[in-house]
């Protein structure tokens, strides 16, 4: 009964997305930082505690502000000004050492975060739990959608890919009791149909991580980010974050 009330809202939400045009907004120059792991792991994919507090120290120490990207956005689609030097925090999946290590460091130094949330995941081995996500986001962390279970998208029939997308909002607005405007696309995976769908379960904005061929400088709904590796030095960093 769920399934067939969720695919009568995006047979609904298609049909009003072919009459309705879409925004496109100016670029705004804003470094937006992507991890994954947090921990003394060898790995493309993680990032040791000691190499994350030095990359904090650099920015507290040299005037950066920590945005979310709900502030992103609103200066993306809707000019809201900005800190001068300002920098988004994102962190993929939402493995328990996010909890553990990142976010202690991010309070340390009084910054903010967003966590991409894989709803299907939580509470695994590994992974946050509902506490733990709601008590990051009682303390300033900002929580957005990663989907239920992490697929490529591009590979699901259209209705699945949406339940993928909209479902995983949904759990988290149960859960946490607020509204949730952002998403990421697993595996960088999204194309114009995906792109579409996001916008019809009712998120404000996505990101990517790289830019694909064809991506809309400007779409809030195809926002890069720059990947945070294991190797690179605190002066790579600096030279990310400088040319934003």
């Amino acid at each position: 009964m769920i399934r067939k009330f969720l695919l009568a809202v995006f047979a609904v939400a298609c049909l009003s997305a072919t009459r309705s045009g879409v925004v496109q907004a100016a670029p705004i120059h804003v470094p937006i930082l992507l991890y994954h792991h947090i921990a003394d792991h060898q790995g493309r994919w993680y990032v040791s505690p000691q190499k994350l507090e030095a990359e904090l120290r650099y920015l507290s120490g040299n005037g950066y502000h920590t945005l979310s990207m709900a502030a992103y956005l609103d200066a993306e689609t809707h000019g809201v000004p900005l800190p001068e030097k300002s920098v988004v925090l994102t962190f993929d999946d939402g493995y328990r050492d996010n909890y553990d290590i990142a976010f202690p460091l991010l309070k340390k130094y009084g910054m903010t975060g967003t966590f991409f949330i894989v709803t299907g995941l939580v509470g695994y081995p590994a992974y946050m739990t509902w506490d733990q996500i709601a008590e990051m986001q009682r303390a300033g962390m900002e929580i957005g959608a990663h989907t239920v279970h992490h697929p490529f998208l591009t590979r699901l029939s259209t209705p699945a890919a949406f339940l993928e997308i909209f479902l995983s909002r949904l759990v988290l607005a149960q859960h946490l009791h607020t509204p949730i405007n952002v998403f990421a696309y697993p595996y960088n995976d999204h194309n114009p149909r995906i792109v579409m769908l996001a916008r019809l379960a009712g998120f404000e904005g996505a990101v990517t991580v790289a830019q694909h061929k064809g991506d809309i400088a400007g779409d809030p709904f195809e926002i890069p980010r720059i990947t945070v590796l294991s190797g690179e030095h605190l002066k790579v960093f600096e030279q990310v974050i400088a040319k934003g």
